[in-house]
């Protein structure tokens, strides 16, 4: 009975049922040195997530701020969630599991919990992605906030490059269930070399900016990158942006073999079902 357990065995029942239920036999949860009190802060020395090659991510010194008595009205409230730093150090290898299904695309669905889950302020200050995650070794900020309440979601994230030429992405989402209507706006800056540019692993990597704004009517984003394709055309249609590269300065130019792997979702529109 946890009611009968004293501070120290609640942290170490805490532990044993998290890492029990969230570790599998290709992906072991391990969370080390919990302090404060489980039912309003508390701060753990270190997170980590690793297969079998080893840790492939590490969280260090991360807290929650929450308050355990809005549960009784029906809401997970967390004032903070803060971490001095996330190191995303390698992808892990794929699971050998030969039973898993094989993945397959799926309509964005949110989800419906019988609580609503309000969290306040996401703060991690430095996220490192080492090399080989997607070919840039890089560092950013990331602070947010988010709240899903009777199906319905609103959210924020902005980030900030630290490292390198820096660059900004900042997003915002929200989704209404009763009307079935979704807001999103979404700005991004990054100078040569930078990350959206490396993660498509688009030629040159090219200075990118991306803006996607709420439209009186229909669905109108705007994508571009500034400097290297000033003159080049760019099209999308209501699923994605789609990039057209020149194969030279003084060549016209053509679509690409393969759209980009990145989808920018209708922007600020309204759509019914």
């Amino acid at each position: 009975d946890q009611a009968q357990m004293t501070a120290e065995q609640q942290k170490d029942w805490f532990v044993g049922f998290v890492e029990g239920q969230l570790s599998t036999p290709d992906r072991q949860i391990r969370i080390s040195n919990i302090d404060g009190a489980l039912a309003s802060t508390a701060s753990f020395r270190e997170v980590t997530i690793s297969d079998k090659e080893g840790v492939w991510l590490r969280v260090n010194n991360a807290a929650i701020d929450w308050d355990q008595g809005a549960l009784f009205t029906g809401r997970l409230l967390v004032r903070a969630l803060t971490a001095d730093s996330i190191e995303y150090l390698r992808n892990a290898i794929p699971s050998g599991d030969p039973n898993l299904p094989a993945p397959e695309a799926a309509p964005l669905a949110i989800p419906d919990f019988p609580v609503a889950i309000q969290l306040d302020k996401l703060s991690v200050p430095k996220v490192t992605f080492g090399e080989n995650v997607f070919g840039l070794g890089s560092e950013i900020s990331v602070d947010g906030k988010f709240r899903l309440e009777g199906g319905s979601l609103d959210t924020a994230l902005n980030i900030v490059r630290l490292d390198g030429p820096g660059g900004k992405l900042d997003v915002a989402v929200g989704y209404k269930k009763a009307d079935n209507s979704i807001d999103v706006g979404v700005t991004l800056t990054e100078p040569p070399n930078g990350i959206l540019a490396n993660l498509l692993n688009i030629e040159g990597k090219p200075e990118m900016a991306l803006a996607v704004n709420e439209p009186s009517k229909g669905w109108q984003p705007s994508c571009r990158s500034p400097r290297a394709w000033r003159s080049t055309p760019i099209s999308a249609d209501r699923s994605a942006c789609w990039w057209r590269l020149p194969t030279s300065r003084s060549s016209a130019p053509r679509p690409r073999s393969r759209p980009p792997r990145w989808s920018v979702r209708p922007a600020a529109s309204r759509f019914r079902g």
